[in-house]
């Protein structure tokens, strides 16, 4: 089975032109014209819509680009597999994340399994809530950082408590209090996430309801802070994030016991890749010695 046709495909439909997935692999236009019309006509249908101004898969297309990735993912950790039983473990990781956990202690664990593991590659892409579970169910990323609820029938290995706090201008009048009842939200001025992204308020809100007088939407976490530095509402999301907390703003904790659980999900432990097994390992080790 010649994979590079496969390798071919997936990487024109992430990079949507044949001409810079032909530089990214190393090999000319006409080349990957070559390996795509090679591999449509092994399949018998088209899989691409070629158009002046893009490339998108067809719906054959679409279906077949899963298994592709699987064809390749499954290349890899058998030569994976092959170089740990020799001792020499090699391969590739690719990891997902909240933005939150890529300000904490996630990029530290990166660099310390780099420096131990330095012929494993890795890469890491930032997702949103409502996009990491998708990326992982399609087989782009080999394992995620992210909190329940996980795909199903996917492997969840628990690593920290993350905590939620509201973030409120030093003047705000919830900022005598030590800690914040839910209750307190209600009718109070708030920042609210767009739909999509981190789903901290919806699930406070499915456990103890509370009616808000939402007075602006935000995608990032760093715009809802600073809002709420300027006293235009209140901003609920985690710890993790108050590694940039800016002057002017407090956190408080609430007086409820309110966090998420934080771990590493993947298909399955017992059937990954030699490299994401040590990956997770690491993990699991310095999380017991947070």
């Amino acid at each position: 089975m010649n994979l590079i046709k496969y390798q071919a495909f997936i990487k024109v439909v992430e990079m949507k032109s044949i001409t810079k997935a032909a530089q990214s692999m190393g090999y000319s236009q006409p080349g990957i014209s070559h390996m795509l019309d090679s591999l449509e006509k092994e399949v018998g249908f088209p899989l691409l819509i070629r158009s002046k101004d893009a490339i998108r898969t067809t719906d054959e297309g679409e279906q077949l680009l899963y298994y592709c990735r699987q064809i390749i993912k499954n290349s890899n950790d058998f030569q994976e597999t092959v170089d740990a039983i020799n001792g020499l473990l090699s391969g590739s990781i690719h990891i997902g994340a909240y933005n939150s956990t890529l300000l904490s202690s996630v990029p530290a664990l990166i660099a310390k399994f780099c420096r131990a593991y330095s012929k494993i590659n890795i890469s890491v892409q930032e997702y949103s809530h409502s996009d990491l579970a998708h990326s992982l169910i399609n087989g782009n990323l080999d394992l995620a950082f992210m909190s329940p609820p996980t795909p199903n029938k996917y492997e969840f290995r628990p690593l920290f408590h993350d905590t939620y706090c509201v973030i409120m201008s030093h003047d705000h009048p919830l900022a005598a209090h030590d800690k914040i009842p839910v209750k307190k939200l209600n009718g109070c001025d708030f920042i609210m996430p767009m739909d999509g992204c981190d789903d901290i308020v919806n699930q406070i809100m499915r456990e103890y309801p509370f009616t808000p007088h939402i007075t602006f939407h935000t995608a990032s976490d760093a715009a809802g802070i600073a809002m709420a530095k300027e006293n235009l509402g209140v901003y609920v999301t985690s710890t993790l994030q108050l590694t940039k907390l800016p002057d002017g703003a407090i956190a408080k904790e609430f007086a409820e016991d309110l966090y998420r659980v934080i771990g590493i999900c993947l298909r399955s432990f017992k059937h990954a890749s030699p490299a994401a097994k040590e990956f997770v390992k690491l993990a699991e080790q310095t999380a017991k010695n947070m």
